[in-house]
Order: C-alpha cells, then structure tokens, then sequence
C-alpha cells in the first residue's frame, strides 16, 4: 500500500510539474506574441496616421477645387483604398473617426457589421475605448471593449491634420487561441508521458530493487530472480503494447495533419484522422493516392522537388504548400518532413498544418505594404523618409531622385545628398547651412524652403520647394519635394501680360488725348495754308507743321494699335493672297542685298483681320528684320495650318486651345539676349541707334495680334538670327474674299446740305465747322446732346447729316442719333472720336454700315467721309 501511494504521490507531482513547466514555457511565448502583436498594431496605427496627413497636406495644397474640398479629396481615397482591403486575419479591422459633438463618427464600414455607414457611438459610451483615446490626441495602445463590446487589443493614434483618430485592433481570443491549443496539447503529451515514465520505471526497476534487498539464499535468490525476470518480460510486453496504443492514439489525434509515404513510389501509406480531415478523403482512399494527387500542377514540380531533397537531405520543411481538398478547394499548409527506415525500407512522413489564415493575413500585409508603396511611389512630389539619431535613409521614392536629378547610385546617404544635388559648391554650403539650422530650430514652419534653384551644366535651370515633416515620438523625418518650375514660369508669362496690358491701357489714354490736340494743330494748319501762297515766307514753315503732326498721328496710330484700340475693318482674306501681294514692296524695302523666301502654306485657312493690319505686321517685321541683318543676309516668310491643344496651352498662359494660320518671319541677323525678348514689345523700347526708330514696331505688332484675338511667339539666340511666329485665328464663317477697293473720284464740294455738328471740345467743333463751311455745306453747331436737341427742333429745314462725338455729356452719340432721327427720319449719322469706335462697335471692330472718322483727320479725310456717307444714304434711296 506505501508503494502505491508512493507511486500514486509521485505522479500527481509529476503531473503538476509538468503543467507548471508547459505554462511558464508557453506563457512567455503569449507575452512575446502580444508584446509583437501590440508594436505591429502601434507601428501600423503610427504609419497609416502620417501617410493620412501626407495625403492630406497634399490635397490642401493642390486639390482645392475637389467637389467639398480638400478633405473630401483625401477622404475619397482612404475609402476607396480601404474598399480593396478591410483587415488583417480573421478579426483585425482599421477604423478612422472623428468627433462630432457628443458622438463619435465612423468614416469607414465596420468589418463586423453587415453596413457601410456605421452609427456613431456615444463619445462617453464604454464602447469604442481605444477611439476616444485617439480622439483626445493621445497615441498608444490598450486593451478594452470596441464599437462592440468585444475585449480587443488595439492600437490608436491622432491624425492631428485632419483632427481625425485612427485605431487598429484584433481580438484578444485570436490571439491566445493558438497558445491554448498548445497548452493542452503539450499537458497532454507531457502527462502521457510521464505516466509512460513511471510505469516503465517501476515495471523494470522494481524486480532489481527486489533482488537486492532479498540475499537470503542463492538459490532462492536465483528462482526469484527468474520469476521477477520472467514477470517482468510479460509486464514489459504489456507496457509496450500499452505505449503502442498511446502512441497511436497521439498519432490519431493529433492537431497536425500526418502522411506516411514511400519514396519511391510517392503512394500514401497511412495517415491520422486530422489529415483526412483537412483533404476530405478518408484513409482507405488516401492509401490509393499518390503525392501529386493532392497538389495542385501548377506547383508540382515545386512539391516533387522538395519531396527529392528530403529524400537526401532526411528532413525538412516548406512553408505555404498549395494543397486540394476532395471538393477540389484549396487550402495553404506548412510541411514537416522526415526520413523514416522501417524493415529495411525508406518512408516519407510529412506534418501538414493549415496556415490558410495565416497566409491571409501575411498576403494582406504584403498587399497593404504594396498599396502604401504604390501610392508613394505615384505622388507627383518626392518623398524621403530617414531616422535623426544616426542619421540614415529607410525610404526613397522615385520621384525624389527625378526632382533632384540625381540617382540611386549617388544618394547612398545623406552626406552625400548635398553633393549628388547642388553643383556649384557655393550655393551647395549656404543652401545646406539653411537647411541644417531651420531643421535644428524644431520649427515646423521653419522646415519649408520656396523656391529652391537647381542649376547643372549644360541642362535647364528648375526651381523647387522642399518641406520637411518631423516625426520625433518616432525619431524619424519626412522630406518632400516638388518641382514648380512651371508655376514659376508661368508666374513670368502672367507678370509679363499684366505689365504689358498696363502699358496699353496708359498707351490709349495718352493717344486719345493727343488725337485731339493733333486735330486742332492739323486742320488749323491746313486752313491756315489754303490762305497764303507758295511763296510766302509763313508756307514753308506751316508744311514743316503739317509732316510733324501727320508723323506724331502715325505714332498715335502705333499707340492704338499696341493698346489693341485701333479702329479697323476686317475682311475674311487667304493670308497668303495678301502677302503675295506685297513681296515686291517688301523687295524694295529690305534692299538688293538681302534675300527674301516666300515660303507660303498649302491650303492655309482663311482669317478674318483688316488687310491693313496685315501690312502693318509685315513691314514692321521686316524693317526690324532687315535693321538686325545691316548687310548680307536672307530674310523668310513662311505660313502654315496649326492646331492647340490643352496641354500645350496649360504651358504657354496666353495661348487658348484651338485652329490658327501661323505667319511666321525669320531672319539671320544679330539676334537677341533673353533679357531683350522680354522688353521688345514694350513702347519706346528700341536698341537700335538714336534716331533711327522709335520703339514702336513691334508694339504696333503685339496690339494688332491682341486686337485679333491671336498670339505672338519669339524664337532668338544672340548672333544666330530671329524669328516671330504669329497665330491668327481661323475664320470659320466664310471663304476669303477679294478686297476691291473703291477707285471712284470724289467732288468734295457739298450743295449747301444742313449738317449738325455736335462736339464738347469747343477748339474741334469750331475747326470742324470752318472745315465744312468751307465745303460748300450749311453747319449748325451744338457743344453738347441737349442743345443739339433743342436746335433741331427749333430748325424749320431739314439736316441731312449728324456729325458727332461718340463720347458726349449726358447722352452718347448713339442715343442723340435715336433722338434726332424721331423728327429727321432720313437724317444720316458720322461718328467720330479721339477714343476708338468700341462704344460703337465691338472691341474696337466697326459694325458694317456704320460710318466713323478717327480724330485727327485732315479736311480732305474729313470731306471724303461726308460725301460717302451722304451718297451711300443716295444710293439706298435710289434703290427703293
């Protein structure tokens, strides 16, 4: 009875021991294994929250005109990334909340929940522990209840951009499942064991202790020692048909799938109940199955391959073994093989465990780690990411090479950074001490650099800015990097429009007051001239008054045509008629000296401009032409159909995408500096000599391109010639037309017709009035629409033309036209102006049929106006 308590004693304490021993070594695992668990959700919690804010600060910066902003532009993407991807193993999830007053808002659908638009939870429930510690900015982990009351371990983190908390999480019971299982596994196997131990033990031991202790007789001693013997084999043969049946029913029910097979013929042997569970087939079906049945062909050859080198090897493993179920599903396992001998012959037994979820959970990490580096590698800005404390690169996307124009090779790290990047050594050490010291303040307002120059030999400058995010919980920095050097360039296009529109505006006003003063000087001075002869002393003299003024007119003209207010009469015309037309002026022009190429386009498109414009640019361009030659050389006209599209015009700010005639006029001179191309259109800018020209060329050009709704481009280098490209916009109403011009005679003497003159400048209403009087016709006078009205309706004849100012007191020309004709209805109207004809015609394009004079003309201008406007109103009535 003592031995059995004995024995029964040491069991039990063998039994407790090795429960103690299975807990205190698989318990450090679980800590181990949560401990892992808890900084990969804390570490994927911290990366998911600063790639959020990236995204974000990029958005804020570029996705402005996003439909509900930038917000909602970096919310669209976080959603539509996490359609594709919800969680990792059978219960992780992502989830990414805001605060709204009392409750906390979900922005992404719940993986345990059968709905997109999850409710919010209460911002003081219980439920939702890890969120509302996100929310209150704190970063972190913890374990508690979720959105469903479910104990979880999470990891939570702010996203303080967007003023949003981020949490990821898994089930406490996946995580200790695994470490349960084991736990009873290894106390079973341990008891088994031990049992196994003791009873071996005392089966075996004790006959030998018997002996020892029993000296009494040798012969007594030997029977005993036979029976002992002899008992002991019978009880020993028990025990290993005992052991053979536990091991076998270990075997059986093992949580591993077992496969005995033979190497040579690859047919299954035997196997346990877990692996006919985990293929579907029973063991008698197994034993008629061969190695390759039960995986798939696409990895046969893999399997077969590994099954040889543990033929040789005696013992391996493969992780995430492809294998077929009877249902022809397919599930993942990880295979322990071992070489066994049994009589004589070699055997194959494989350990299957099923790591389908597992492979899950790893293929959804890799697919999350891949969309994060797609993501970051598609940004249009560069992004680096290094540690502070030592200093070192863990990430570089491609577009942070391109920017910098450097490569992988050069930027091994970041001392050699600054060399890779900066060429020219002095720029290198102050753009680096800049760098250093606003990233040493701290200051996150610091950390961002505008426009950053990046200049290499040989290739073209660009500018950049740089911002630098740090990370300090992390001890880690962020850099990022973008090229503006499109913006920077069309900052330039925009500060030139605007510079050169300003000029136009101060162009016009200053031409619309010195028509008025040059209308005075030339009609004073021609009446003054029609009153003294040829030989007086005086005669000479007014001449000299006559060319200066009809030379400061012209330059007025160039003025109006620079501050695109010119008056003209366009026609539809076939550009290449027109300029064919003028070659032999151009000819004569340019000189014997220079050659001159006529390199006209096939079927160009018709334009729509006034022919005399045309000559304008032609002359201009090719006096400039001729001037930037001085001697030998050739000038070349050439015209030619293009077409715009968006993306080119994104680049060049005053162009607009559509069909244009391209007129383009090249020459060999001496070419221009990039500093002289951003001033040639400006009035008064020459670099020719004193004196020989006034700087209005190619202001007259610019203002005629603008007025036509087209564009102007200059191609120069210095020394190496010049070319303008201009772009006229396609006419799309009609076919060109012959421009014939009227060569009837005028009798410039009027019949005594009654004309109204009404004009608030009294020095040109009194000059008109002697002008007309003149002429033969009957004038009345008004200074202004009231008393023009008044005399009207005082006047018993009848006036047969309105001469008037466009811009008037009270009332314009067009209005006192409307009213003078209620009582005179076949009262025909001349308009004139120092302005332009914009109030009568649409920016600055005379409507057909209306009659305009520009201030100033000459009494002959003024004669041949009257006298059209009186016989077109005859040959209207003629044809009634």
């Amino acid at each position: 009875m003592q031995d059995r308590a004995r024995i029964l004693s040491l069991t039990i304490i063998m039994a407790i021991a090795c429960m103690v021993v299975s807990f205190i070594s698989i318990f450090p695992l679980y800590r181990t294994a949560l401990k892992e668990e808890r900084e990969r959700l804390r570490e994927t919690a911290r990366s998911q929250a600063r790639l959020i804010e990236a995204i974000a600060e990029f958005d804020l910066q570029y996705s402005s005109d996003f439909p509900d902003g930038s917000l909602a532009a970096t919310l669209s993407q976080i959603r539509n990334a996490h359609k594709k991807y919800q969680g990792f193993g059978k219960t992780g999830e992502f989830v990414l909340a805001r605060k709204e007053g009392d409750f906390i808002v979900f922005f992404l659908s719940h993986r345990h929940h059968d709905f997109d638009n999850p409710a919010p939870v209460p911002f003081d429930s219980r439920l939702a522990e890890p969120m509302r510690l996100a929310l209150t900015g704190k970063s972190g982990t913890t374990i508690g209840p979720d959105y469903r009351g479910t104990n979880v371990l999470a990891a939570y983190e702010p996203v303080n951009i967007l003023n949003l908390g981020i949490v990821t999480k898994i089930d406490l019971a996946e995580i200790r499942q695994p470490f349960i299982k084991s736990i009873i596994a290894s106390l079973i196997v341990s008891l088994l064991l031990v049992l196994t131990g003791i009873f071996s033990f005392l089966k075996i031991g004790n006959p030998l202790i018997t002996r020892l202790k029993n000296h009494t007789g040798e012969l007594e001693q030997v029977n005993k020692t036979l029976l002992a013997e002899i008992e002991s084999h019978k009880n020993t043969g028990k025990m290993l048909k005992e052991s053979g049946a536990m091991f076998r029913s270990i075997f059986e029910n093992a949580s591993d799938g077992i496969l005995l097979s033979e190497i040579d013929t690859k047919y299954f042997i035997t196997g346990n109940n877990r692996i006919s569970e985990m293929l579907g087939y029973s063991l008698e079906e197994l034993k008629n199955m061969r190695v390759m049945d039960i995986h798939p062909e696409t990895h046969l050859n893999m399997v077969l391959s590994e099954f040889e080198n543990l033929a040789r090897a005696g013992k391996k493993s493969i992780e995430n073994v492809p294998c077929i179920r009877k249902d022809r599903s397919v599930f993942y396992a990880e295979i322990n093989g071992a070489t066994i001998h049994i009589g004589g012959k070699k055997y194959n037994v494989g350990f299957f465990r099923d790591v389908t979820d597992r492979k899950k959970t790893e293929d959804a990490l890799r697919e999350n780690e891949s969309f994060i580096r797609t993501i970051m590698e598609n940004l249009p800005i560069g992004i680096a990411v290094n540690t502070v404390n030592p200093v070192y690169f863990k990430y570089i996307n491609q577009n942070f090479y391109n920017i910098y124009r450097t490569s992988k090779d050069k930027l091994k790290d970041i001392d050699s950074f600054w060399d890779a990047v900066y060429e020219d050594p002095e720029y290198r050490e102050e753009i680096r001490n800049r760098v250093l010291n606003d990233c040493a303040s701290g200051d996150p307002d610091k950390m961002h650099w505008e426009g950053i120059t990046l200049t290499r030999k040989g290739e073209e400058t660009t500018f950049l800015s740089a911002r630098n995010i740090p990370l300090s919980d992390e001890n880690l920095m962020i850099s990022t990097v973008w090229d503006v050097t499109k913006f920077k360039n069309l900052e330039k296009q925009l500060e030139q429009a605007q510079r050169m529109e300003a000029i136009g505006n101060l162009a016009g006003g200053i031409a619309h007051d010195y028509n008025n003063i040059s209308s005075i000087i030339l009609g004073y001075a021609e009446l003054a001239l029609d009153n003294i002869k040829p030989d007086d002393p005086a005669y000479e003299d007014i001449k000299e008054i006559i060319k200066a003024t009809e030379r400061s007119i012209e330059i007025t003209r160039q003025l109006l045509a620079f501050a695109r207010k010119q008056t003209v009469s366009p026609k539809v015309l076939d550009l290449n008629d027109t300029i064919g037309n003028m070659l032999k002026m151009i000819k004569r022009l340019i000189g014997e000296d220079i050659d001159l190429a006529w390199v006209p386009g096939d079927k160009i498109w018709p334009v729509k401009m006034d022919p005399a414009q045309i000559d304008q640019i032609i002359v201009n361009l090719c006096v400039n032409a001729r001037d930037a030659i001085g001697d030998v050389g050739k000038i070349t006209i050439e015209t030619g159909n293009i077409r715009f599209n968006q993306d080119y015009c994104n680049d060049h700010l005053e162009f607009k995408p559509g069909e244009y005639v391209m007129l383009a006029v090249s020459d060999d001179g001496k070419g221009m500096t990039r500093n002289q191309i951003t001033k040639i259109f400006e009035p008064f800018y020459t670099t020719k000599k004193i004196g020989k020209g006034t700087g209005l060329g190619l202001s007259t050009v610019y203002g005629i391109i603008k007025q036509n709704n087209g564009f102007i481009n200059v191609y120069s280098e210095p020394q190496k010639g010049s070319t303008f490209k201009i772009y006229i916009p396609k006419e799309q109403t009609g076919e060109p037309i012959d421009d014939e011009h009227d060569e009837r005679s005028f009798d410039l003497q009027g019949k005594g017709e009654t004309i109204m003159i009404v004009e608030d400048d009294d020095a040109i209403l009194k000059l008109v009035e002697k002008m007309l009087s003149g002429l033969n016709y009957h004038v009345m006078c008004a200074s202004n629409p009231n008393e023009a009205i008044t005399l009207a309706t005082n006047y018993p004849g009848n006036i047969v033309l309105l001469i008037t100012d466009v811009i008037l007191p009270e009332m314009n020309g067009r209005q006192l036209s409307e009213r003078l004709k209620m009582q005179f209805s076949t009262l025909k109207v001349l308009y004139m102006s120092g302005y332009t004809a914009n109030v009568i015609a649409h920016r600055g394009v005379l409507d057909e049929g209306i009659n305009f004079i520009a201030k100033p003309f000459s009494c002959n201008d003024l004669a041949k106006k009257v006298k059209e406007a009186l016989d077109a109103a005859d040959e209207k009535i003629n044809n009634c």
